[in-house]
């Protein structure tokens, strides 16, 4: 599917609508039964003439006034809506639901307006489950894909959604399939007063607590809706798990948040239901204290308890006896592995998480699971580039899936640097408990994101600080920064991905200029530059590919020399 163009997200704007406007929409709430009914009775009795028997002219004359009906309905329940919003007396219902049926509501609501669904793209996630209002929510993306659908052209619905303890962030972004148009941005703003869809939509998102914004690009629009909502505790999601306990969760027991999100993510990807969450070993006994599940992944070093302290307390009681309980661990040898079948752990999933292995153990434990996607369909996209970082080696432990890997990407980017400060600071305080943890989650997070030279340095700490011996965190915490330097020039190159195949003379020239700086700094992030350009089509690429030759072997000096005067070079 063809990413989004740039754009700058515009705010919705403030609802300036006149007092007469609000005035005519409480009126029209007052008639609510008045419309109401007829626009049932003409539905009820056209449904029932067109299932006799009737000639062709007749049911097509029928089809075209139930149509109608339904298109009348929608815009005055719209206005409802707006009514009920304006008087205040509006309410939320808010419950759990399937992201998946957001997309067959939508698909139900296009087939009402009389449209084909081979007219409406979608890119949706297979499973995940939400609390919050879906009636609203499915009327306001609703809203949105009406208003882009009238413009003409096939919409794009595409849904992004990242699941952490309590919370799921859900994007949405309905837009055109091709962008392409000569109106203005100052123009684009202005169509949240001109349609009550669009209207009723931005306050359903601020009622939601949600943000909707405007995209533009070249003068066509979409929209992008995002909505941070509660996720149920039970887990949720969809997927089948044929077993007499289907309706027990699975209980993932990890401090680190990029961990849970690796392996929620990867139970999304198996169409299972998300885990329940508890964060070390003391939340794992309260928990399973109250619930039963079908088993435990339970990390191994964690703060409060660990999970070794968390197994023995789960074995001196009966009922937990022959619980599953698989541990977690970036300390995989034959040795550890044995250590740990011998305190009782049921089985070992190492770190980093490995999709395929993943799967053989949950089949080992009786809960059957099929992949959402296959392999083939997957992209496997331009990644951050750092000679120590083997990106292409974390695709295959993730089964290729670009997006999670993308995802993790971002995450270990905005989330590691904070050990830059903490470790140091445990290292001084001689707080061996906190840094041997920190050292172990660094360990175990660099290796799922490709890294075995950060991986093995923070093992190479943990073994010296282990045997009191003197260490310097200088060569690690360096690594660190230029691996998350690299992930975040990445992240600010992804708009390259999004020029489509033909880029104009003026976008060469900026990516020129900014590869130029790269390779003034001896930033690998050149590579990543180099790997979407020749991705694109422009006639005069051909003049640097001997450049990007040199680039793409890290010979950064000497492209750098034969870049500069073709740039130089009148076009």
């Amino acid at each position: 599917m063809r990413p989004l163009p740039p754009s700058a997200p515009v705010p919705a704007p403030a609802d300036n609508s006149a007092p007469l406007l609000g005035q005519m929409r409480l009126w029209l709430a007052s008639l609510n039964d008045d419309l109401k009914s007829p626009m049932h009775t003409i539905n009820g009795m056209t449904q029932l003439c067109l299932q006799s028997s009737l000639e062709p002219q007749n049911r097509t004359e029928l089809e075209a006034i139930n149509l109608a009906n339904h298109q009348l309905e929608w815009q005055i329940n719209n206005l409802l809506m707006l009514a009920e919003l304006d008087s205040q007396k509006f309410t939320l219902d808010s419950q759990a639901l399937y992201i998946l049926g957001l997309k067959q509501g939508l698909e139900e609501q296009w087939r009402l307006w009389g449209r084909d669904l081979q007219q409406l793209i979608f890119d949706w996630p297979q499973c995940g489950k939400i609390v919050t209002d879906g009636t609203k929510l499915q009327r306001l993306l609703s809203c949105l894909l009406h208003f882009v659908a009238k413009q003409g052209g096939t919409p794009v619905c595409r849904a992004r959604s990242m699941a952490d303890i309590n919370q799921v962030n859900l994007q949405v972004e309905i837009i055109p399939s091709h962008w392409g148009g000569n109106g203005n941005l100052s123009q684009l703003e202005k169509i949240f007063d001109m349609s009550s869809g669009l209207s009723l939509a931005k306050k359903l998102a601020g009622v939601l607590g949600g943000q909707l914004r405007l995209l533009s690009f070249e003068g066509e629009f979409g929209f992008q809706f995002e909505l941070n909502c509660e996720r149920p505790r039970d887990g949720g999601g969809t997927g089948i798990i044929p077993q007499a306990d289907q309706d027990l969760p699975i209980l993932l027991v990890d401090d680190h948040g990029l961990n849970r999100q690796l392996v929620m993510a990867m139970f999304e990807r198996l169409q299972l239901p998300l885990p329940a969450i508890a964060e070390n070993g003391l939340e794992a006994l309260q928990y399973l204290a109250e619930h039963r599940v079908k088993l435990v992944l339970m990390d191994i070093q964690m703060p409060v308890m660990d999970g070794v302290t968390a197994l023995k307390r789960l074995r001196a009681q009966p009922k937990w006896q022959h619980l599953a309980v698989i541990a977690l661990s970036a300390n995989h040898t034959d040795s550890h592995v044995q250590g740990y079948l011998n305190i009782g752990f049921n089985a070992v999933l190492p770190k980093p998480f490995d999709f395929c292995y993943l799967k053989q153990v949950l089949h080992q434990f009786g809960i059957d699971c099929e992949e959402a996607q296959s392999v083939a369909d997957i992209d496997k996209g331009v990644w951050p580039a750092h000679a120590a970082l083997d990106c292409h080696k974390a695709l295959a432990r993730l089964n290729f899936d670009g997006e999670l890997y993308a995802d993790l990407l971002v995450r270990f980017a905005t989330g590691q640097p904070q050990l830059l400060t903490q470790i140091p600071e445990a290292y001084g305080a001689g707080d061996w408990q906190t840094l041997a943890r920190l050292l172990h989650t660094l360990k175990g997070v660099a290796a799922s994101l490709g890294s075995d030279r950060l991986s093995h340095l923070a093992t190479e700490a943990g073994d010296i600080i282990n045997q009191g011996k003197e260490w310097s965190s200088e060569s690690m915490l360096s690594l660190l920064m230029d691996i998350i330097a690299a992930i975040n020039s990445w992240r600010e190159l992804q708009h390259l991905n999004e020029l489509g195949e033909s880029i104009s003379d003026l976008q060469l020239h900026q990516c020129l200029l900014k590869l130029q700086v790269f390779l003034q700094q001896s930033d690998a992030a050149a590579v990543t530059l180099v790997a979407q350009l020749q991705a694109c089509r422009h006639e005069h690429l051909a003049d640097y590919q001997s450049v990007f030759g040199l680039i793409s072997n890290f010979e950064f000096d000497k492209a750098l020399q034969e870049l500069q005067p073709l740039m130089s070079k009148p076009k």
